[in-house]
């Protein structure tokens, strides 16, 4: 014999059980939609903190980060925090501040470049790259040289949107790019192992060095790293190594002069993540080999460790997992570290002893800062109230307070 359907006070209760149901399966339809509107910004891409950068103003008051398609900007001064806002609907390659911290300019895999008001966060334009940018440098007498994802190089006035390529450009794949003082030369290095020398005022290559295998390369791994030194006398390169099988020179020194190598780090990982201070005699990288955040002094090179990579994050051959960047004065290094793809750890370094100042922890899905300091003092800040469309900047005493000292704006 077939069922059949109740009957009776059993049907009653079917019935009435049927509209919760519906009213239940609408809510969690709502929720996957809020939840996938801010999880997928592009293409049903889902959202990553891992993909993060960090930068210094040129003071050493504001930094910036990257996580994703997102930017979240700190005075440090006065401990101001901005809540985070999509900058881009894809992954943010490169970010930097103009001089005077006039605006901060942030470039994405979607192939624009935004800029953005300081404090405030607000754009002020949107232009479209002809190739993926992937390093920007702001010139001093005005403009950026960028390096594309193309082997490109070129000049942009980001105002007028008016670009200008470099007579030249690597062979293939990504560019990083650094400005000699004065702003007449640049140094360019590329996923080809290629190192080349530029004249900024006639845009042509005056260099290159290129030695290695099929003659192309300067270094048995890709360069990933590039920073003038003092004057711009030198040049210090740091490579990274794609599967850490063999000894190569993780990070040398070249004279611009003659290009002899001056010294070589060896390493079969790498190293990532290579900042300089303004005055370029100090620089920070992430020492893959050691897991180790690392500063040297330009003269005598002397590695100081200042922090440890944990041992659950990953060390990706880009920015990615963990980044480091050396403030303008080079009394702080600041690391980000992401162990997961929704939070993002914050440490602040004093370079001298390499004690810890203050441990930021961002949850990004709440949108909250919880600022800890080494004598245990905590403080928890969550961007709850909004004015108009965006939400309201909170304030953290407590980061303003540790921080004291080491910035050189307030």
């Amino acid at each position: 014999m077939g069922k059949r359907a109740p009957s009776g006070k059993n049907d009653s209760i079917t019935r009435s059980a049927v509209p919760v149901r519906l009213f239940r399966c609408m809510l969690l339809a709502f929720a996957a939609i809020l939840t996938a509107m801010w999880t997928t910004p592009s293409g049903g891409r889902a959202f990553d903190a891992r993909y993060s950068i960090i930068s210094f103003s040129e003071s050493g008051r504001y930094m910036a980060i990257a996580a994703d398609g997102q930017v979240l900007l700190a005075d440090l001064g006065t401990g101001t925090l901005q809540p985070a806002w999509q900058a881009h609907h894809d992954i943010i390659t490169t970010l930097a501040f103009a001089p005077g911290n006039e605006f901060l300019a942030t470039a994405s895999l979607d192939g624009t470049l935004a800029k953005w008001s300081i404090p405030e966060g607000e754009r002020l334009s949107l232009l479209k790259a002809p190739t993926v940018v992937n390093d920007l440098v702001a010139l001093p007498a005005g403009g950026w040289l960028a390096g594309g994802w193309d082997g490109s190089l070129f000049i942009w006035d980001l105002s007028t949107g008016q670009q200008r390529p470099l007579d030249g450009r690597h062979l293939f794949g990504r560019v990083v790019v650094d400005v000699a003082p004065g702003g007449r030369r640049a140094v360019s290095a590329g996923d080809d192992q290629t190192i080349r020398l530029w004249d900024l005022q006639s845009g042509r290559m005056t260099k290159i060095l290129a030695d290695g295998r099929y003659g192309l390369k300067a270094d048995l791994a890709m360069i990933r790293g590039i920073a003038i030194v003092g004057n711009g006398e030198q040049v210090l390169a740091a490579s990274v190594a794609p599967k850490c099988e063999h000894d190569s020179r993780t990070l040398h020194l070249w004279n611009l002069s003659d290009w002899r190598r001056s010294f070589d780090l060896m390493g079969r990982c790498g190293a990532s993540g290579l900042s300089a201070s303004r005055d370029r005699r100090l620089f920070a990288f992430i020492d893959r080999d050691r897991r180790q955040g690392i500063v040297m002094e330009a003269g005598s090179w002397t590695r100081r460790r200042v922090f440890d990579v944990p041992e659950n994050v990953t060390l990706t051959l880009s920015s990615g997992s963990t980044v480091l960047e050396l403030s303008p004065n080079g009394r702080l290094v600041a690391s980000l570290v992401n162990s997961t793809g929704r939070d993002i750890r914050l440490d602040f370094f004093r370079t001298g002893d390499a004690m810890r100042l203050a441990a930021v922890a961002i949850d990004l899905l709440r949108d909250t800062w919880r600022i800890t300091l080494p004598d245990g003092r905590t403080e928890e800040l969550k961007h709850a109230a909004m004015t108009g469309m965006r939400r309201a900047p909170s304030r953290s005493l407590l980061l303003a307070d540790a921080l004291d000292g080491e910035i050189v704006e307030r």
